[in-house]
């Protein structure tokens, strides 16, 4: 029975992969014009941060709490001072979050400026 630990230790390791689900950072590619320029979700976690873009140099952070179940994310949090809940969804290395003024699209990636 000692034999098997090893193995068995390995193939749950094995089994982990790389799926870290919406964890990470999400940078917009489309539209370009989109107030929220990238995503930060928490791995492990609850919290998710929105890069939005201002008139300032550099950009401001909005937080928001978010949920995830199989692909599907519902991100919540107060966007120009209302209480809103919006809707994403993977799909393949892409995010699409459905916004403050329609779909927007980020893809999986190292935090941009």
């Amino acid at each position: 029975m000692k034999h098997w630990i090893l193995p068995v230790s390995l193939l749950a390791l094995a089994a982990c992969g790389h799926d870290h689900g919406i964890a990470g950072n999400w940078n917009l590619e489309a539209p370009k014009d989109a107030r929220i320029n990238h995503l930060e979700f928490e791995a492990g976690g609850k919290r998710a941060q929105l890069g939005v873009v201002s008139d300032k140099p550099v950009h401001d952070h909005v937080m928001f709490e978010y949920t995830e179940t199989g692909g599907a994310v519902v991100l919540r949090g107060t966007w120009e001072g209302k209480e809103v809940v919006w809707n994403g969804s993977l799909k393949g290395e892409d995010f699409v979050l459905q916004g403050p003024n329609g779909p927007i699209t980020f893809h999986r990636g190292e935090h941009k400026h």
